[in-house]
């Protein structure tokens, strides 16, 4: 099992053959986590993972002859296929001496990016131990040979576990040039995931119906590629009204936001702030966006504009009073939570889902057949994307569709390869791959979407100009990271 022994800190204890042992140096590991700025529920994942992994070590130990690697892959299989422990227990009585199956653990099958997550830090966790091996003496349950009898003794007359059970030849073969023994299952996203983006044709109507606040959200989710979480981390310093910038700040870091007045981390401090703690956990920046430090690329001017339109309305309320300095909160002054947007965006869906059936069945009343048959297709597709819908999280999986379907139109004169360049820098993706598959989605007929917010010839002008400006810019970024 594995335990909060203090603010993000877990402990892990093993029972074995009734006894309980701790491996003292998961702290010491955690510690040196924490210290490197790692997220509460990240640790937490990982605690999470050596227990299992530690469990099925002791219970499931390698078979002679079996390979380092296929012994990695049978617990993978495991935690795939669905993960049993059993062993055999003794329950002594003055009447009753029995032997009995006792289960020790039991997981049911985990998905593949669950699996790659408790297998990336398994092997993290012994590469610190190697690392830590030389400077310092490291007590743990993966430590060298061990003495059976001394082992039972330091557990009757020490406290605690400590002195180890052994690794070999497990630790030997795994802890060698620092590299990723076991490489990640392969993730098939195009139809699971990227498929649940919001459908970029009524993001108007989302709009329309939600009040400044909700806008704003949905205006850094979905034209702007901002996760919930770094959406919720926005401050007065993230911002600022004369350069029409926005900047995604890390909490834990001392960058500074459009305004630049104080690091992150400082701002955090003066509040007194332990963003390891609820509510404040959940504003956290996974990984930075847009791929370099720089203000938000918007997906098109139009939309940042709207966004600081309605950002002026919102009730940013006193810091101070609040306690904490983030623009979105709740009326009585508390941050806002991404459980509370998905509440709130969630109703959103039901009422475009009504409204979508409304003038499906308005329109319907007076056509041809022909022109039922492209009605109900399109309403169809409405309304399926919209039962896909999973969170807000959608939002930034539209914001990569909306580039993708700019290159179906030549008014705006950008390639494949620049709306993915371009697409894949404002998400804050390393790998240009992570975005392909946004590209096989894009559609033709929703452009209608994005031309309608360019009535004029100087708004059309103004976005060749901005997408002429930004790619650019990509173009410069990536050629420098060759």
């Amino acid at each position: 099992m594995y335990k909060e022994t203090k603010a993000g800190i877990f402990q892990i204890a093993i029972n074995i053959d009734g006894e309980w042992w701790i491996d003292d140096s998961i702290i010491q590991w955690m510690n040196d986590l924490k210290n490197n700025g790692s997220k509460y529920n990240s640790r937490r994942t990982y605690a999470n993972a050596l227990n299992v992994f530690l469990h099925f070590y002791i219970y499931k130990p390698q078979i002679k002859l079996e390979s380092l690697y296929d012994y990695m892959l049978r617990f993978r299989d495991e935690l795939r296929n669905g993960l049993l422990i059993k062993t055999k227990r003794i329950i002594k009585t003055k009447r009753v001496h029995m032997e009995v199956d006792y289960t020790v653990l039991s997981r049911q099958p985990l998905g593949v990016k669950t699996v790659n997550t408790y297998m990336t830090a398994v092997q993290w966790y012994l590469t610190f131990l190697k690392e830590k091996k030389n400077g310092e003496n490291i007590q743990s349950l993966f430590s060298e040979d061990v003495d059976w009898n001394l082992l039972k003794q330091k557990s009757i007359h020490g406290k605690g576990g400590g002195y180890g059970l052994m690794m070999n030849p497990l630790l030997a073969q795994l802890l060698g040039p620092r590299k990723k023994l076991i490489k990640n299952l392969s993730i098939k996203r195009g139809s699971d995931d990227l498929e649940s983006y919001f459908p970029p044709e009524l993001f108007l109507n989302l709009l329309s119906i939600s009040n400044p606040r909700e806008q704003a959200i949905y205006l850094l989710c979905g034209c702007a590629g901002t996760r919930i979480g770094q959406a919720l981390s926005l401050t007065r310093d993230d911002y600022s009204y004369e350069t029409r910038e926005v900047y995604i700040v890390d909490p834990y870091s001392d960058e500074k936001g459009a305004a630049g007045r104080k690091g992150r981390f400082s701002i955090m401090k003066n509040y007194n702030i332990d963003l390891e703690k609820n509510p404040y956990k959940y504003v956290s920046c996974k990984y930075p966006i847009p791929l370099q430090y720089a203000p938000l690329l918007w997906i098109s001017p139009t939309y940042k504009d709207n966004f600081f339109k309605v950002l002026a309305k919102v009730n940013k309320g006193n810091p101070i009073v609040n306690g904490h300095p983030f623009v979105f909160h709740t009326s009585s002054g508390k941050i806002l939570t991404p459980s509370e947007c998905y509440r709130t965006f969630k109703s959103k869906i039901n009422i475009l889902l009504d409204m979508v059936h409304t003038e499906w069945k308005e329109k319907n009343m007076n056509l041809s057949f022909e022109e039922k048959k492209v009605l109900n297709k399109n309403y169809q597709y409405l309304v399926n994307q919209l039962q896909k819908v999973k969170g807000l999280h959608s939002l930034r999986h539209m914001y990569g569709v909306m580039w993708a379907d700019y290159t179906t139109n030549e008014m705006y004169h950008i390639s494949m390869e620049q709306a993915q360049a371009l697409c894949q820098f404002g998400l804050g993706h390393k790998s240009r791959e992570s975005v392909f598959n946004y590209f096989t989605l894009r559609q033709k007929t929703r452009n209608s979407m994005v031309e309608n917010l360019l009535r004029s010839t100087s708004e059309q002008e103004k976005m060749a100009d901005y997408l002429k400006s930004y790619t650019s810019y990509t173009e410069f970024y990536f050629k420098r990271k060759i």
